[in-house]
């Protein structure tokens, strides 16, 4: 569990069960319209143990934003086969940083005929997948503009226009609908009517396509999709709740109570942003000046990891904020008589779970189940 003699606490409890399981659902699901699913790993970030759980459902690829990341899971069981993406779009700098990693890599995405110039002098023969803009405002050739993008492109005779892909909900949060489908396979079919080309590979979109899949109204073109959040963590992309017929709480952190004692739960006086800029609402939760509660302090803060996206999984516990050192929660409801010593246990959202992982094994204990 614990093999740089770490603290016990705070640690990361990860159930690598659950997230073979939501792999293998998404994958059959998918495979029955002619999708193939490939899990994305970037949220592990290179955390083998837990990208490992998803590589062991037998996916015929996988995705990631890291090169080297990619190349360590050769290591990984299960992994002899596997396909393997970087969906990072990657400036010459990074291309040259990465060159012992490159030729681990099956496909590359890209936006701009600078990468593409970039791969054909560090990765020659590479298998290029054309990002495309159809909403999230993100990276992407404008729709109106594939067809002169493809014209540049086709030019650049040690690179393989291999497949195109586009994006939803990640930073403008569209959502994807039937229509906005049909209107990027529209533009899909058109420019390679126009060149005299196929795509091989059409992704259609990460987790939050997952609904349309279910409902079966996915464009019949689109053959493969990105998902991690549905894997990692069971939640819909759209909405943050969870799917039902996924497993959630993969992850979860759990956190040792260090001081427990009835306080005031605000007092009088001026106040100003604390430590991290913020202005804590006491009045969200209706508490007033000169109301006593039962305070925990936890050691487990802002230097672990992104401690603003978890969620006590425990009744009448609630998290009042946290400091570079300690969770501040609120247990004056709870049933359970707390005292030190004591753990609390959290869900963890997708900001939490990568944050998270980058420090598994190096800032904070984890174990394996």
């Amino acid at each position: 569990m614990n093999h740089s003699k770490l603290p016990p606490y705070p640690l990361i409890k990860i159930d690598t069960d659950k997230i073979t399981a939501n792999a293998k659902k998404i994958i059959r699901l998918c495979a029955r319209r002619n999708i193939s699913a490939y899990p994305v790993l970037k949220s592990m970030c290179g955390f083998l143990p837990a990208a490992a759980a998803a590589i062991n459902a037998g996916p015929e690829g996988v995705f990631d934003s890291s090169a080297r990341h990619l190349a360590d899971i050769s290591s990984a069981a299960g992994a002899a086969g596997i396909k393997r993406g970087l969906i990072k779009l990657m400036s010459e700098s990074e291309l040259k940083s990465s060159l012992d990693y490159l030729s681990e890599i099956d496909f590359f995405f890209v936006s701009d005929i600078s990468h593409l110039k970039a791969l054909a002098k560090f990765r020659p023969g590479a298998r290029a997948v054309l990002m495309i803009d159809s909403g999230d405002l993100r990276e992407g050739i404008p729709q109106h503009d594939l067809n002169n993008f493809l014209s540049s492109a086709l030019k650049i005779k040690k690179i393989n226009i291999y497949g195109a892909a586009t994006n939803h909900a990640c930073f403008s949060g569209i959502v994807p609908t039937a229509m906005i489908m049909d209107k990027f396979i529209e533009s899909i079919e058109a420019a390679e009517k126009k060149h005299g080309i196929e795509f091989e590979m059409i992704s259609g979109g990460n987790s939050s396509l997952l609904s349309l899949i279910e409902e079966n109204q996915t464009n019949g073109r689109v053959n493969n999709i990105r998902t991690g959040e549905a894997v990692f963590l069971g939640s819909d992309v759209l909405t943050r709740r969870p799917v039902g017929w996924l497993e959630q709480n993969a992850f979860t952190v759990a956190a040792e109570i260090i001081e427990c004692r009835e306080k005031e739960s605000i007092l009088d006086g001026v106040r100003t942003q604390n430590a991290f800029n913020e202005v804590i609402d006491f009045a969200k939760r209706n508490i007033r000046p000169g109301a006593k509660t039962k305070r925990a302090i936890l050691n487990l803060g802002r230097k672990h990891f992104y401690v603003n996206g978890i969620k006590p999984l425990e009744a009448g516990v609630y998290v009042v904020g946290a400091s570079s050192d300690y969770l501040i929660a609120d247990i004056g409801e709870c049933g359970r008589r707390l005292k030190c010593g004591d753990t609390l246990e959290f869900a963890l959202d997708y900001a939490a779970l990568m944050s998270a992982m980058r420090g598994a094994g190096k800032y904070i204990s984890y174990s394996l189940a």
